[in-house]
């Protein structure tokens, strides 16, 4: 797991400070920024192994982030996270390689990020 980068992206500073705390004792390296603007800019410097996005964010979307990812970084892995699955676009919301519902179990997160990184 140590070698696996994740970028986690969420407006909502409790998330950005200690899910990277836990992914970081789960053995994953992990960073967080607020917004896929910001991610976007962390992504052109940097190289990560997978994306964990919130949907409902100020300015930029977690869908319309994964729309642009998709386009331009098909091949890494994107898990979207949302207190309300049905109120957004099935078929955009398809795209993701994964959701999970919020508030989630740890364990459950992990799942899917190893599931996710084993593709």
């Amino acid at each position: 797991m140590g070698n696996y980068k994740i970028l986690i992206v969420d407006d909502f500073p409790v998330i950005r400070e200690t899910l990277p705390k836990i992914l970081t004792k789960l053995g994953f390296k992990a960073v967080a920024v607020s917004s896929g603007y910001e991610a976007l800019g962390y992504l052109q410097e940097n190289t990560v192994d997978m994306i964990i996005t919130d949907i409902s964010m100020p300015g930029m979307s977690g869908l319309d982030l994964l729309d642009i990812l998709k386009a331009k970084y098909d091949d890494l892995p994107v898990l979207v996270m949302s207190g309300d699955r049905g109120k957004y676009d099935r078929s955009r919301l398809d795209r993701a390689d994964a959701f999970l519902a919020k508030p989630f179990v740890i364990d459950d997160m992990l799942k899917i990020i190893n599931d996710c990184l084993e593709k």
